[in-house]
């Protein structure tokens, strides 16, 4: 969608161009300036919101990660400890 969208703008700004070039002026217009800002602007807020989108799931993602090995090493240590030796001089030996 990103690659569609920079597509777009890079065609707007290549008939932009053209059109200036056959005029014999470069970006004059203040206006037309202003329209590219914005876009650019636009654009770039789209682009920060699918990070932050992104961001929020690799952490949640990161924070489910570290229960689940905390839960692995937990299980780990009580079945290590109950491989441990018997007292053979113990009760139930």
């Amino acid at each position: 969608r990103l690659k569609v969208a920079l597509e777009k703008t890079k065609a707007k700004y290549d008939m932009v161009s053209a059109i200036n070039a056959v005029e014999g002026g470069g970006f004059e217009s203040p206006e037309l300036k202003l329209i590219l800002a914005a876009q650019k602007r636009e654009e770039l807020q789209q682009e920060g919101d699918k990070l932050d989108e992104t961001i929020q799931k690799k952490e949640k993602e990161i924070k489910t990660m570290k229960k689940t090995l905390t839960q692995l090493r937990e299980r780990n240590t009580n079945f290590r400890s109950s491989f441990s030796r018997a007292d053979m001089n113990g009760v139930k030996a």
